[in-house]
């Protein structure tokens, strides 16, 4: 049952990261700002100001890293769960991290106000990479 839960998670975090990529950039802006309101009024309220282009960007860029993240640990995990070897499972969780933030790029290509960015790509790739950590640390503490 496992195996197939990592993998449902595995392909949801794939369509989630595809159909926001497919979104045009008012689209994808205004979805994203509202959680950019919020940190804002919770920074000013810490006593912090940071303007409002800068900290979108920053959340932006953190909620590509994080999406990654996730693929890549869910990935492992399906993976693991299929019992494939650590170095092959290791191998296929990067490439398909890799895949997937080269394919979300060049979607955003054909989407209206969007660009594809190869340091988008870099980006996605360190967050596909985090969440390998992550699954290795896992399996290592549960021997």
């Amino acid at each position: 049952m496992k195996k197939i839960i990592y993998l449902l998670l595995s392909l949801l975090i794939i369509a989630f990261i595809f159909g926001n990529s497919m979104m045009d950039a008012t689209d994808s802006n205004s979805e994203s700002r509202f959680l950019t309101v919020f940190v804002q009024n919770v920074l000013n309220w810490l006593g912090f100001h940071v303007p409002i282009g800068e900290l979108h960007h920053a959340i932006r860029k953190c909620a590509h890293f994080t999406e990654y993240a996730l693929e890549a640990f869910f990935v492992a995990k399906t993976l693991t769960a299929f019992r494939v070897r650590r170095q092959t499972w290791l191998a296929y969780a990067l490439l398909i991290g890799l895949l997937t933030a080269v394919i979300d790029e060049n979607i955003q290509l054909y989407s209206i106000g969007r660009s594809g960015q190869v340091t988008d790509v870099l980006l996605d790739f360190s967050g596909t990479i985090v969440g390998v950590v992550m699954a290795m640390l896992i399996s290592w503490n549960r021997r």
